[in-house]
């Protein structure tokens, strides 16, 4: 059975200054507790495997800097996909993340307890997606897709480009949507106004971007069975 495999990376945290977040091991912290906090809900969000962080790892073992940690899961179908990824960019702001989703086999045996150690198409698919990521500085990558991996690129790459100028506040919204949150719940949680609701939604077209990720979504699942 084919599975989809997310591996989110750490990118170099824009207007960040490294040392307020005592380097790469309070981001490690930051990144194990929001892969904690959606593990605690993995019936929800159909993991297979939870979320395990792999700290970046530089010379002679030690911890590197903020760029290239990562936590990886193993999905059951991508019905929570894009819930999953938007609570990690909320929750792990301002850092910034690279998330390669990977379709395929997998042709180790399923760990329920950790991503460590599994191998396959899938995972190989996800670490192609982050790798090229790196390269072009997007933020969302899909490989697995056959022949519609072209298409997913190019509508990815204009997420990307417009991902790029979205503030916290924009990301909740958008979070908000994709959970199926009133506006009234998404202004209490952010605490922000209707109105600056409403226009995070029209001014970043909110609308169109949740649209593209269900069909995506649906794309996923039907590639998986």
């Amino acid at each position: 059975m084919r599975r989809i495999v997310l591996i989110a990376e750490t990118c170099e945290p824009r207007g960040l200054d490294e040392r307020a977040l005592e380097g790469s091991a309070a981001i490690n912290e930051k990144l194990a507790l929001a892969g904690s906090g959606l593990n605690r809900r993995r019936v929800k969000f159909g993991l297979i495997t939870p979320f395990t962080v792999i700290p970046s790892v530089g010379p002679a073992n030690m911890p590197s800097n903020i760029e290239g940690s990562e936590v990886q899961a193993v999905f059951r179908s991508a019905n929570e996909l894009w819930s999953a990824i938007f609570e990690l960019e909320y929750a792990m702001f301002p850092v910034r993340l690279r998330f390669g989703i990977g379709i395929g086999e997998i042709n180790t045996a399923i760990n329920p307890d950790s991503a460590i150690g599994m191998h396959g198409e899938a995972f190989d698919n996800a670490r192609e997606s982050v790798e090229s990521l790196n390269k072009d500085g997007k933020h969302y990558r899909v490989q697995g897709l056959a022949e519609r991996d072209a298409l997913v690129l190019h509508m990815l790459n204009l997420i990307s480009s417009m991902r790029k100028t979205w503030r916290v506040a924009r990301i909740g919204t958008f979070l908000g949507m994709l959970k199926k949150q009133t506006v009234a719940q998404t202004v209490e949680l952010l605490g922000i106004s209707e109105q600056a609701v409403y226009r995070n939604i029209r001014d970043g077209e909110l609308g169109a971007v949740q649209g593209v990720f269900l069909e995506l979504s649906q794309f996923i699942n039907d590639t998986s069975r």
